[in-house]
This record gives structure tokens, C-alpha cells and sequence, in this order.
């Protein structure tokens, strides 16, 4: 599965809550923490997420689901000049 996702996104919750809707539509809940990140990606065999908008995450954050992604083999795309750890 590969998925592209728009909008603004300042915090943890705005980046997991469109994956999840993008991932399952309204059948479930977004995750809301990493390890709920992690079980989707597993569940869905998603394979890339292409994102799109203003990416304004925080660091550790940013660092924290680009790990998770890597781990799981999940090509994590950010818009132009956006650093994948920031």
C-alpha cells in the first residue's frame, strides 16, 4: 500500500491522524502513539507515504516516526527542502 497524504502538519497527532485515515478510512480509529503507527504499517503492509503540505513537526517527533518507518521498511517522502528529522 502506498499512500499520499495532504495538509498542515504541526504535531504527532496531525501526522498519525491522516495516515490512519488514509490507511483505513473511517473503518477505525487513528493510531494515537508510535507503537499504534508501527501495528498499522504491519496490519496494512504499507510501503510508502508521500507527504505533502507544511511539514512543521517538532524533532524528536519527526525523528521518532522516521525511525519507525525506516524500521519497518516504509519509504517516508516529506515535501521539498523538508529534512526528514525535523
Amino acid at each position: 500500500m502506498h499512500i499520499v497524504i495532504r495538509g498542515s502538519f504541526r504535531t504527532r497527532a496531525d501526522v498519525l491522524g491522516l495516515i490512519g485515515r488514509a490507511a483505513w478510512g473511517s473503518e477505525r480509529p487513528a493510531p494515537t502513539n508510535l507503537d499504534g503507527l508501527a501495528d498499522l504499517i504491519k496490519e496494512t503492509g504499507l510501503r510508502s507515504i508521500i507527504i505533502q503540505g507544511t511539514w512543521a513537526v517538532d524533532e524528536k517527533t519527526a525523528s521518532a516516526i522516521n525511525r519507525i518507518c525506516g524500521d519497518l521498511g516504509v519509504s517516508l517522502r516529506l515535501p521539498a527542502g523538508t529534512d526528514p528529522a525535523s
